[in-house]
């Protein structure tokens, strides 16, 4: 459920010379140079968009929370996509992409600096109009920081992507037990782990990385399994319902062929940590 305020007065504004910037890209993009673009960021501030509030934000039990941004996808040079943040210059633009989303007004140098740590592809500006890329690298030129060099290939979660997890998965069975493959989604670090087992996968979740709302799901994910994997149990209306136990990792057990172990990290990515389709995704072989 997004929290969002129904007053526009009330909502955020990106900096005029960005918003001024932005329209002459769209009205004269010969005229506008990527330069003075970058100059007009920096004047800040700039708008990104949350898809929603934290709803499982617990102070007493820490200041962690999860939160979504608004993103979109951008062609790579090898043909690839990847999503990265997007930027907006007013309000309007940002409810065009994500109605529901909640601006939030944010430092350009600070965006750019977690961009540059995080090793994000980069953010774009105003995608239903200018379409304004600024790379890692050209955020890491602002900052006055080094390069960086190559990052390790990430691909987008599609009916290509689950191919290649079912290979993998195809591989540890030929494997000796103990081997073990793990799916990651990289700029967070959630992932699914696969053990081979004598007869079959193993597939595990840590508890000790789960917030206490994706342990509460991860429950619930291993009794859908249990069932065939056709649906989910709702979440308890009453918080006071017995939830999974936190001392114990979630895990399931599968034998035979590969399609429902790749259905289910699927819906661990999906439905236990909350990641929107299109997210990225690594596969390591250990």
């Amino acid at each position: 459920m997004a929290l969002k305020s129904s007053n526009p007065k009330r909502h955020p504004s990106a900096g005029p010379r960005l918003a001024r910037a932005l329209a002459r890209r769209v009205s004269h993009p010969e005229g506008a140079s990527q330069a003075d673009l970058l100059e007009a960021l920096m004047a800040g501030p700039v708008l990104i968009g949350l898809r929603e509030m934290p709803l499982a934000f617990e102070p007493a039990r820490g200041e962690e929370a999860i939160v979504q941004l608004v993103t979109e996808p951008v062609p790579l040079a090898d043909g690839d996509e990847e999503r990265v943040v997007c930027g907006f210059a007013d309000t309007r633009s940002l409810a065009d992409l994500a109605p529901t989303a909640v601006p939030l007004a944010v430092d350009p140098a600070a965006l750019l600096e977690w961009i540059a740590a995080s090793a994000l592809a980069g953010l774009l500006l105003d995608p239903r109009g200018a379409r304004v890329l600024v790379s890692q690298a050209d955020a890491c030129r602002m900052l006055g920081l080094p390069v960086r060099s190559a990052r390790r290939r990430s691909t987008s979660v599609d009916a290509g992507t689950e191919t290649a997890a079912g290979e993998a998965l195809e591989r540890l069975l030929t494997r000796a037990p103990g081997a073990r493959t793990t799916f990651r989604e990289p700029r967070t670090g959630k992932s699914v782990s696969f053990e081979r087992t004598e007869d079959g996968l193993r597939m595990a979740l840590a508890a000790a990385a789960l917030a206490p709302d994706e342990l509460e799901r991860a429950g619930l994910l291993l009794e859908g399994l249990a069932g065939g994997l056709e649906g989910l149990p709702d979440l308890p209306d009453d918080k006071d319902e017995d939830l999974p136990a936190a001392s114990a990792d979630p895990v399931a057990l599968f034998s035979g062929d590969t399609e429902r172990p790749v259905r289910a990290a699927m819906k661990v990515f999906g439905w236990v940590y909350g990641f929107l389709p299109g997210f990225a995704l690594e596969i390591e072989e250990t």
